[in-house]
């Protein structure tokens, strides 16, 4: 499969928390259902999949995978291959790595 859409990172940091790890629960994303807006452990802010975390009563919410929010910088025409798609978005492996692009990039 190919992009036929370039895209470009949203933001220059990206949160990462491995299995197990506390995010801080900040709001429910209302733009991109199935996201949430959270803080990692180190304080970089980004958006999570609400079902790679289960809800606890603290404020906060923990890991139930490995989670990196990286987005790929992709040109439009390269190869990838789809891992996993949340709420508009695909997590996909390409030669240049492995991150989110959002699904419009493949219309």
């Amino acid at each position: 499969m190919r992009t036929k859409r370039a895209h470009s990172p949203s933001f220059d940091t990206f949160p990462k928390v491995g299995k197990g790890e506390r995010v801080t629960f900040l709001r429910l994303d209302e733009k991109n259902p199935g996201w949430f807006l959270g803080e990692d452990g180190k304080g970089v802010e980004g958006y999570f999949p609400v079902g790679a975390f289960s809800f606890v009563e603290d404020g906060y919410v923990t890991a139930l995978e490995d989670y990196d929010a990286r987005e790929l910088e992709l040109p439009a025409g390269e190869a990838i291959e789809v891992l996993t798609e949340c709420g508009g978005w695909l997590r996909v492996e390409s030669k240049i790595g492995i991150g989110w692009i959002p699904k419009s990039c493949l219309s």
